[in-house]
């Protein structure tokens, strides 16, 4: 009786699922759709997700290059030597009762605007300390940079063998540096192994007559000139430290010959130069503020800058061969960028051809002041001074990719002073509190903006060109002979007033010793409320990110007011 209910059971589940054998056509192309739709929404997914991340990272990457930008450059402004921006001009007594201006005024602030409204054509250069001003403050790490070891060939120790010098670094190899070694411990004399800018950082020492430590190739200095520009949207940062002065005997090392700086050859294979004794070009063996001192028939000398540099001191000892104006950093064409050849005026060589201000190029590069035919600061090469404006150099040089095409086709120091890359825009703006004139409030402006204030139009009588300096106040700068046009002359921009106390100098007292108490010849005495100080600069950077395509704009602020 049961096995009919069975099988009618058995018939209606077999009605209720059949068996199939495989999908239809319609459900195949329906599941491919769904797939493919599923593939598509997750790709647009991930291809948002990619280009987040990356403009993420770009973003990052320009996050922190605006970091460290702005922590170099704010870090170097905040550690400037001349703090309180106050232009000296030629003639001020720095000795006078009174003047007590010259406190905190060392070195020198310089900003070349160019052409105005030109974004490419600033330079920004200054003389920096790394001494912490407070005291209490932790000290930073000196500044580091290429040093060479020079010794006067005319020291009987010269002709010594190397095979004397043995193993004295104790890298069992006997090679230069060991005999570089031997030679420090051997010279004659003691200046010649103490005042050597490869001592200055202490990797070599000197007790009594003996000399131990390694050979590093590499000198420090607390301060330094530095100076910041743009060229083939290249933002270049070079750095010359400025020596200790040595107690010895000056601040001159024994250069290779007796005026010029040249290559000299190993007393042992007359066929090779010794790196360690001088390559003959200053800038490739030294990373240091230097000049040249003409020296008529004796030819030219190449002298450091010392701290004694730093001083603007009106009553100091002039150089004849300087121009009677003293060796200081103070004085434009003593400074890197710079020569006494430079011409009236004493400009900067910021273009090949000045006059047309034509192809700029800021400052020359490490790579271009290492070649073999820049000479400048040991000598000055059969092609001309690199800095002088006023001979046949303008039509010579030529500025080929962003490099002066004459200096740029040895390997050298290629890059070492670049700071950033894919920089388009560089440009310095100084805070005008004076223009009050209709629409126009104090505000960030280009120096030359011409539109009144106090940086609105260069002084006439400056001969320097669109830039702010703060200038030295020997006599010599300006010493007033029209057939002497060769003088610096005075500053392009030094704003003055008659101050809170709305009298010249100082009220109520006769500040320059003439005419009586606050006479109209007192007005801007050095050291009293007249002198307007600079307060503060604008820095905008654009620069591209390569990751994201994106241009970035870097904006920085500083008040040079302490």
């Amino acid at each position: 009786m049961s096995k009919p209910a069975t099988d009618k059971a058995r018939q209606k589940r077999a009605v209720l699922n059949p068996h199939r054998a495989a999908f239809t056509l319609i459900e195949m192309l329906v599941s491919v759709a769904l797939v493919l739709l599923i593939m598509s929404i997750f790709a647009q997914i991930y291809q948002i997700a990619g280009g987040a991340l990356i403009r993420q990272k770009g973003m990052a990457e320009n996050d922190q290059r605006s970091r460290l930008l702005t922590t170099l450059i704010k870090g170097d402004l905040a550690q400037r030597t001349f703090r309180d921006l106050k232009p000296y001009t030629p003639g001020q007594d720095t000795t006078a009762p009174g003047s007590q201006g010259i406190a905190g005024r060392d070195g020198y602030f310089s900003i070349s605007e160019n052409v105005v409204g030109d974004p490419t054509d600033d330079v920004l250069q200054l003389t920096i300390n790394t001494t912490p001003l407070d005291p209490n403050d932790p000290e930073p790490p000196p500044l580091f940079g290429a040093a060479t070891l020079l010794v006067d060939p005319a020291d009987p120790v010269w002709t010594a063998p190397v095979t004397m010098a043995g193993d004295l670094d104790g890298d069992s190899d006997v090679d230069d540096d060991d005999y570089a070694l031997y030679l420090l411990n051997n010279l004659v004399s003691p200046n010649d192994r103490r005042n050597q800018a490869e001592m200055d950082d202490g990797a070599v020492a000197v007790s009594g007559t003996t000399v131990t430590g390694a050979l590093n190739s590499t000198g420090s200095a607390r301060t330094a000139e530095v100076v910041f520009f743009l060229r083939n949207n290249n933002l270049i940062r070079r750095v010359l430290l400025i020596r200790d002065a040595y107690a010895g005997s000056g601040n001159v090392p024994p250069f290779t010959a007796a005026t010029d700086y040249l290559p000299t050859t190993d007393p042992v294979d007359p066929t090779t130069d010794i790196a360690q004794r001088g390559s003959g070009e200053f800038w490739r063996d030294f990373d240091y503020s230097a000049y040249y001192e003409p020296l008529g028939a004796a030819g030219l000398l190449a002298r450091f800058h010392d701290q004694n540099s730093l001083i603007n001191d009106s009553t100091a000892t002039g150089v004849a061969t300087l121009q009677n104006l003293p060796v200081s950093l103070g004085v434009p064409f003593l400074r890197f960028g710079n020569s006494v050849n430079s011409g009236p005026g004493a400009e900067p060589r910021e273009y090949i051809d000045m006059d047309a201000s034509v192809d700029f190029i800021g400052r020359y590069t490490m790579r271009e002041t290492s070649h073999s035919i820049f000479g400048y600061p040991g000598r000055i090469d059969a092609l001309g001074d690199p800095f002088d404006r006023t001979d046949t150099l303008p039509a010579e040089l030529t500025l080929t990719n962003g490099e002066v095409e004459e200096y740029a086709d040895e390997p050298y120091r290629v890059s070492e002073d670049v700071l950033m890359t894919d920089v388009h825009e560089f440009d310095i703006k100084v805070w005008d509190e004076a223009i009050t004139d209709g629409a126009f409030a104090p505000q960030f402006l280009d120096l030359g903006h011409g539109l009144g204030g106090d940086y609105g139009t260069a002084d006439p009588l400056a001969g320097y060109g669109n830039r702010y300096d703060t200038w030295h106040p020997h006599a010599e700068m300006d010493d007033g002979i029209l057939i002497d046009d060769d003088d610096p002359g005075v500053p392009p921009y030094r704003p003055v007033s008659n101050g809170d106390d709305g009298l010249p100098g100082d009220a109520t007292i006769d500040d320059d010793l003439l005419n009586g108490i606050d006479d109209a010849g007192e007005l801007g005495f050095l050291g009293t409320d007249d002198e307007i100080p600079l307060r503060a600069i604008q820095i905008r950077i654009r620069f591209l990110d390569r990751s994201s395509g994106r241009t970035r704009q870097l904006t920085i602020v500083q008040s040079l007011v302490d």
